[in-house]
């Protein structure tokens, strides 16, 4: 008997005739076609499956009865799925899918977030994930009583930490962009992080995430895989100085993207993949010019200490999962205030701290040349001078310098600084800086 997961197919079982074949299968309109790939609509999830190269006969043959499927020769059915993927009636593009970001596929329906109504499942809505999670626009925090321990051991119980990990759920499992932020789960080891971030696996599937390191976005391949993934998570951030974050810039903005998956042309996407990372430190940045433009982009969630072992639910993974439908309700719930305040992160004060710090730390030759140099074309200073200057300033901050080379090429490029040989007070000519000099010293 022929298997199917469609239970409103209507099985063909006329003559194994091609074009009649053709037709059956468009008249069901459950067959897409992006990038030169077959989606297969299933019905019991509502969204768009990616069928696996050299296995479309796979579910097309669901739509055939056994006799058929028997007496179809082979160069029929290679000529039927040629026909298929060149048919203009089934052609869509990568960023039609999942395009009505008010919406949300949840397992008992479609949820329209803003009214809190459900919808019925349609192949018209062009989904292609399912969040793993049904809605209950009754949830209460008391329905997740392992989720509320979390919050109170993992979160310190504060309101703002638990409200700011509500929001991140509510977006993340959300089609929308808008927010135009990365978000990173900080802190200590065994402190729970890696729990949300199971979670999010759970909720969204493995099928609809990747795993590509921050420094690792811009590379070949990367941005095509995003362009068929709903979430990227990385459980371990990497400790590896960011050297180039264009392609991250144009990730986190929802930009369009170029993609290319190994062997096949260069496609083009409007990303819709976010981004949600955990580590123990956050990661240096080489080239402090695209400090600020990094930094302003990211969201904290601060987890501030190890939970001790004696205190540890070791199945509080599985428990979390068991309560998933409350925890993504409550995210939900907070979605529609978010948007309301133009995507208002309640950040908690740790947070803030912690981020004020790490842009402290990464753009430290601003803060030195704000607090410590004067400018002006009658002022000059030798470049050992300045630098040791500059190491001091970090010394007293608590912050990292960069190297000397990297130092002298930041104050190269201030528009008054003129790089030069010179003498100082009879010296031999050495190597420094016109235009600029320190604002204890007279010269």
């Amino acid at each position: 008997m022929n298997q199917n997961s469609n239970l409103n197919i209507r099985l063909y079982d006329g003559r194994a005739n091609e074009t009649q074949m053709f037709k059956h299968i468009l008249s069901h309109d459950l067959i897409r076609c992006c990038n030169q790939r077959l989606y297969y609509y299933n019905e019991y999830e509502g969204r768009y499956a990616s069928v696996p190269r050299k296995k479309e006969w796979h579910y097309l043959s669901r739509f055939f009865s056994d006799k058929i499927n028997t007496e179809i020769p082979g160069q029929c059915i290679n000529e039927l799925i040629t026909r298929l993927m060149n048919n203009s009636d089934i052609q869509i593009d990568t960023d039609e899918f999942n395009s009505q970001t008010d919406l949300i596929n949840v397992r008992n329906g479609v949820l329209d977030y803003k009214s809190g109504k459900l919808l019925a499942k349609s192949p018209k809505y062009l989904f292609n994930y399912m969040i793993n999670a049904s809605y209950n626009p009754h949830a209460n925090i008391n329905d997740a009583p392992m989720f509320k321990s979390f919050c109170k051991t993992s979160l310190d119980g504060c309101s703002d930490k638990t409200k700011l990990l509500l929001q991140i759920i509510g977006y993340l499992c959300s089609s929308l962009t808008e927010a135009k932020k990365c978000f990173i789960l900080i802190g200590a080891p065994d402190s729970g992080k890696s729990l949300i971030i199971h979670l999010m696996e759970y909720l969204i599937g493995s099928e609809f995430t990747c795993n590509i390191q921050l420094e690792n976005l811009s590379r070949r391949f990367s941005t095509a895989e995003l362009s068929t993934k709903f979430l990227n998570i990385c459980g371990e951030l990497s400790a590896r100085p960011l050297r180039n974050i264009e392609t991250f810039k144009l990730i986190v903005g929802g930009d369009t993207l170029s993609g290319e998956f190994k062997g096949q042309p260069m496609f083009y996407f409007k990303n819709k993949c976010k981004l949600l990372y955990a580590g123990n430190v956050l990661p240096p940045i080489k080239n402090e010019d695209i400090s600020l433009a990094f930094i302003n982009r990211l969201i904290l969630l601060c987890f501030s200490h190890s939970i001790p072992k004696s205190e540890r639910i070791y199945d509080m993974a599985d428990k979390l999962k068991d309560e998933a439908d409350t925890i993504f309700s409550l995210g939900i719930n907070e979605l529609s205030d978010l948007i309301e305040t133009g995507y208002r992160f309640a950040i908690p004060d740790d947070s803030a701290k912690l981020l004020s710090d790490y842009a402290f730390e990464q753009t430290n030759i601003d803060s030195f040349i704000e607090h410590c140099c004067i400018i002006g074309s009658e002022y000059k200073i030798h470049t050992v001078e300045l630098y040791k200057a500059y190491t001091d300033f970090c010394t007293a901050n608590a912050v990292s310098p960069i190297s000397q080379n990297l130092f002298s090429q930041k104050i190269a490029s201030l528009p008054n600084a003129e790089s030069s040989r010179f003498r100082i007070n009879g010296g031999p000519p050495t190597r420094g800086f016109k235009g600029i000099g320190l604002n204890d010293l007279k010269q």
